[in-house]
């Protein structure tokens, strides 16, 4: 792991770099920058922890209030999706391995926004996208933006990356030694798992296998660590 000032600046060169080389049909405005939400929690987390997701969500007109980064759109922990990353990420950081387990308490809306600033969130599609995501505009945005795709994972050096239902986009620049039947793969001691999108409709008992799905790779991996 590079010392922090050095890791500080190649994290802001990639944003730099995103900014200026993503190329769209929309007004630059509207590049939804994404990346690590706060580059001290991130760097000195017991474990770096990368979501891998598809799109930012727009309104009906491609809007995305006007947000640059997608760290600004953290600041009220709003929508199911950031919910569920925020739990999840609270859970990984405390080792807690049972997502019935993960405690509710007075001051949790700030814990969990904590846990989630410690984590790197990134978008295939670095342009803002509608409620639902279709297979062929995430897989033409991963073969455009999979330059900086590829360097966000190589530079960001995550301990777990979990994707949203999103790795089938990244197999050949993975290359996974065997094919696993779990939902996860563990390589170079990085942990890599594969997941439903955290903002998938899901009733309580599949929100409890989802979470724990998440959280039983990761005691697996802890279980393993060289």
């Amino acid at each position: 792991m590079l010392p922090f000032y050095e890791f500080k600046k190649q994290v802001k060169l990639l944003e730099e770099e995103m900014e200026s080389e993503i190329d769209n049909d929309l007004p630059e405005t509207y590049i939804f920058t994404d990346g690590i939400m706060d580059i001290e929690k991130y760097y000195y987390s017991k474990v770096r922890i990368l979501w891998v997701l598809k799109e930012p969500y727009a309104h009906a007109d491609g809007t995305i209030d006007d947000y640059w980064h997608i760290k600004d759109t953290l600041a009220k922990l709003n929508g199911i999706k950031n919910i569920r990353m925020a739990y999840v990420s609270w859970a990984i950081l405390n080792n807690i391995s049972d997502w019935n387990k993960i405690p509710h308490t007075s001051d949790g809306r700030e814990v969990l926004l904590n846990a989630l600033k410690s984590t790197g969130i990134i978008n295939i599609k670095k342009a803002p996208g509608k409620s639902e995501s279709l297979d062929k505009d995430i897989s033409c945005a991963y073969d455009k933006n999979k330059d900086i795709l590829h360097k966000q994972l190589e530079n960001y050096n995550p301990n777990i990356v979990i994707f949203g239902n999103t790795i089938q986009y990244f197999s050949e620049y993975l290359k996974f030694d065997e094919y696993s039947k779990n939902n996860y793969h563990i390589y170079d001691n990085t942990l890599y798992i594969q997941s439903k999108h955290p903002s998938n409709i899901m009733n309580q008992d599949k929100q409890d296998e989802w979470g724990n799905n998440i959280l039983n790779a990761v005691k697996n991996w802890s279980s393993k660590k060289i």
